[in-house]
């Protein structure tokens, strides 16, 4: 089997720290399994054979987790594997509008936004929802005021 760990989270957002982060094991795997919703919304569903998975990482504080991309050795699997290897920079790449969790700077513990993979989910399907339904509001307000500035001009 092939195997490339591709991080815990998208490569240009915050994580949990390992020691540092209160509860950051559970934070840890939560964001794991966010991130793995997250690159299956980006790059689809692994071919077959072909897989996801949060694994455990050893370090000096404790126990870290990373996703893994695991494919078989074939022809396939290895170019399934370079496809997904780069991961993600953001969370919004993969269709998450609010990430599970965020970290502020000098903040004595992070905002956890969602408990499960479930819920962060849905909040970033309903915020799409709305934000398409905004969309198609301004569009109709934009329609009609170019209808009136064209109004205008034929008028003069």
């Amino acid at each position: 089997m092939l195997e490339e760990l591709i991080g815990g989270t998208p490569a240009e957002e915050d994580c949990a720290q390992v020691g540092v982060t209160p509860n950051w094991e559970e934070l840890c795997r939560l964001e794991c399994d966010v991130y793995i919703a997250a690159l299956t919304g980006h790059f689809g569903h692994p071919p077959d054979g072909c897989r996801f998975r949060r694994k455990p990482q050893s370090h000096d504080f404790g126990v870290y987790y990373e996703v893994a991309a695991i494919a078989p050795e074939t022809e396939e699997g290895s170019a399934w594997i370079e496809r997904v290897s780069s991961g993600l920079g953001k969370w919004l790449e993969g269709g998450i509008i609010v990430p599970p969790v965020t970290y502020y700077a000098g903040a004595a513990a992070p905002a956890i936004h969602y408990r499960d993979v479930a819920s962060c989910l849905s909040a970033s399907i309903e915020m799409k929802i709305a934000y398409a339904n905004d969309a198609d509001r301004i569009r109709g307000v934009l329609t009609e005021l170019h209808q009136a500035i064209l109004g205008r001009r034929a008028a003069a």
